[in-house]
């Protein structure tokens, strides 16, 4: 088992089948089986390794006696060997610290960077609606989605200054669905990013300007 970023968690079954978990709504969800591994290849130990991606190990068969460790693509479940690994990591302990997609997270010192191409790329959808806006301070917001594809996404709350002021992992499972956004965080008034990300693509599907008032 190993967990990710937003808190979630991923169990990755003896069979190389992988489920996340949903802490918050204690909610289980199948993911996919693993590809690309070798016959007979059980996955008896699971870790994220410093660039926030999984490594798969397996102690039982023979080409697992070769090359035990693969990294897994999460977009795509697609396994690939790993011919050198900095450190030895026995099955049975096979643990890190690290947190799956971390590499999404940017360092403090890049905050600024990222801060400005937001705002040079505003990613407009049609299909999602913030109101009210401008927002009053100390208050919330919603945000409406409208046939949004179904999955996991997180929203975040993000001021000039590159600061995560909010975040929320919310999962869209309906045609008209509804979340709202707690700001009382903020502590100036002004000009804010929200930001959708689909934490399964780790990619920004929406991106846009709020004031707060």
């Amino acid at each position: 088992m190993v967990a990710d970023v937003s808190g979630n968690l991923y169990v990755v079954s003896a069979y190389n089948n992988v489920y996340k978990i949903e802490v918050k709504s204690k909610t289980a969800s199948y993911v996919g089986k693993i590809a690309g591994l070798p016959d007979g290849f059980t996955s008896n130990g699971a870790a994220v390794d410093d660039d926030g991606e999984l490594i798969v190990s397996c102690a039982t068969s023979t080409a697992a006696l070769v090359h035990p460790y693969y990294k897994v693509d999460m977009a795509t479940l697609k396994a690939t060997k790993m011919e050198t690994i900095a450190t030895v990591l026995n099955t049975s302990d096979l643990a890190t610290g690290n947190l799956l997609f971390q590499s999404a997270i940017a360092p403090e010192s890049k905050k600024a960077e990222i801060v400005t191409k937001l705002n040079a790329e505003v990613i407009e959808n049609k299909q999602i609606s913030i109101y009210p806006n401008p927002v009053k301070e100390g208050g919330t917001f919603k945000m409406g989605f409208n046939n949004i594809q179904k999955g996991s996404y997180e929203i975040q709350v993000i001021d000039m200054l590159g600061h995560l002021i909010s975040k929320k992992a919310i999962t869209i499972s309906t045609k008209n669905q509804v979340e709202e956004v707690d700001i009382r965080s903020a502590t100036a008034r002004g000009a804010y990013m929200v930001s959708l990300m689909s934490t399964q693509f780790l990619k920004i599907v929406f991106n846009n300007k709020i004031i707060i008032e």
